[in-house]
């Protein structure tokens, strides 16, 4: 007998695939997303930054990480993280960095997120399921 009348018991395939149906766009590209900010966030604490690009990095780390997951079921959130990826690169040429490399490993994280960010992906399950 389900818990509450009316609502019919789901196992969690069902759950998931229920989910995925009613979610508002794509999850592969946000998952992505939701990666390249836990790398920035690690990689601030991973090899050594002066203080205010630590801090950047980890603060954009988050904010990407927490925007992309919002995106999977709110599709506008996707433009938080291009945006911070605009302010990610922007701060590169802002803050100054002791290597060449952790300036360039910002750009490359800046852009990934940015074009990731931007790709719209496939329409949520349940409007590909009345095409075929």
């Amino acid at each position: 007998m389900p818990r509450w009348p009316g609502v019919p018991k789901l196992n969690r395939v069902e759950r998931a695939r229920d989910t995925l149906r009613t979610t508002g766009g794509p999850v592969g590209p946000r998952a992505l997303n939701v990666l390249l900010g836990v790398w920035l966030f690690a990689s601030a604490f991973l090899w050594r930054h002066p203080d205010n690009v630590g801090y950047n990095d980890w603060v954009c780390g988050l904010l990407v990480a927490a925007a992309a997951l919002s995106a999977v079921w709110a599709p506008g959130y996707r433009f938080v993280s291009a945006g911070i990826a605009v302010w990610l690169s922007f701060s590169t040429l802002l803050f100054g960095y002791q290597s060449f490399v952790a300036r360039l490993h910002d750009l490359a994280l800046a852009g990934a997120i940015f074009v990731v960010s931007l790709v719209h992906g496939p329409p949520p399950l349940e409007a590909r399921e009345g095409e075929g």
